[in-house]
Parts: structure tokens; sequence; C-alpha cells
């Protein structure tokens, strides 16, 4: 749901976008007079626009070319407020850590790991804590399943322990490594 969310949403911006353009595309390259003839022979005939009707129909393009650049930008880096996370405090007090230092925090313990060579963390916060995408590669002689429970115990631990954020759903993504001498390690022909 929150992927068919995103793409109206993405979908819906350059609609803006375009339709933005197109206004002002209009008032610059057909401000009349000129006439048009339909398939069947009928002519119509526009004409010219007036100062008013120009920057009427510039000030509604330039808005909507604004709306959908600023949706955009919303969509791909999220609004100020899902850059920041709540850290849990005194009843008294109010914190926020950003969600870059969360994950390079993240990252940087996941890759303690033996036997991971990368982890990029992704955060999404919600009503029921932190969730975290944890996208891991291994070396090819890794074990999964050991490798998964100490990934989610470092994370949970970091989040509640030593960041002071509520844990949500934890997913691990392993992608293992070429194993050395593979086709996919071979170095590419000169």
């Amino acid at each position: 749901m929150v992927a068919f969310q995103r793409v109206t949403a993405y979908l819906l911006a350059t609609l803006l976008l375009l339709g933005g353009a197109l206004l002002i595309a209009f008032v610059i390259l057909l401000p009349g007079p000129y006439s048009v003839t339909a398939f069947d022979g009928e002519q119509f005939s526009f004409s010219p626009l007036s100062v008013l009707d120009k920057v009427g129909t510039s000030v509604v393009g330039v808005v909507l070319l604004l709306a959908g650049v600023f949706w955009l930008a919303m969509e791909a880096l999220g609004p100020p407020a899902r850059q920041q996370l709540p850290v849990r405090t005194a009843k008294s007090s109010q914190a926020t850590i950003s969600r870059q230092s969360v994950e390079r925090r993240l990252a940087t313990a996941l890759e303690q790991i033996p036997g991971v060579l990368q982890a990029v963390p992704q955060i999404h916060h919600d009503r029921s804590g932190t969730a975290v995408d944890a996208h891991l590669l291994t070396d090819a002689a890794a074990a999964v399943p050991p490798l998964c429970e100490q990934a989610h115990a470092i994370m949970e631990s970091t989040l509640e322990h030593d960041l002071g954020l509520q844990p949500g759903l934890l997913r691990v993504y392993v992608r293992h490594a070429a194993h050395p001498g593979s086709k996919d390690s071979a170095p590419a022909p000169a």
C-alpha cells in the first residue's frame, strides 16, 4: 500500500510539473492570434491573449510548477519531520536525533559483525517505533541465520540503549559477495 501511495504521489507531482510547464509554454509560444483547421476543414480562430490573460496564466503555471517541484522534493527527501527522530527522554524535555546520524551509527555497528563487508541501513519512523531495513553485503562463506540474529541484537541495542529510540520492525537483507574465482568475481577482459 505504501509503495502504491508513493508511486501515486510521484505521478501527481510529475503531472503538476508538466501542467505548469505547459501553461507557461502556452503563454510564451502561443500568444495569438492564430487559427487552427480541424479534420473536417472547419477553421477556429483565436484572438491574441491580453496582458492580463498572459499574467494570470503565467502565475498559475509558475504556481503549478513550484508545487510539483516541492512535492517531488518532499517525496524524495521527506519532510523535515521525517529527518529528525524523537528520542525518549524525561517527560519534561524533548530531544531529536537526525536520521542520517542514526543510519551512520547503525552502519558502523553492523559492519563490526564478522563476515559483514558493508552495511547500509535505511530508517523509517512511524508510530510504533523506528523501523530499520538493513542491507548487508557479506562474505560468501558467512552463515546467514547467526548473522541475522546478531544484526537484530545489535540494531535493537543500538536503537534502544545507545540512541534512546523505540525499536520498530527490524529487517535484514543479506547479499553474499561472489566466491573468489567464480565467474562474477573474475576481472573484466582488457
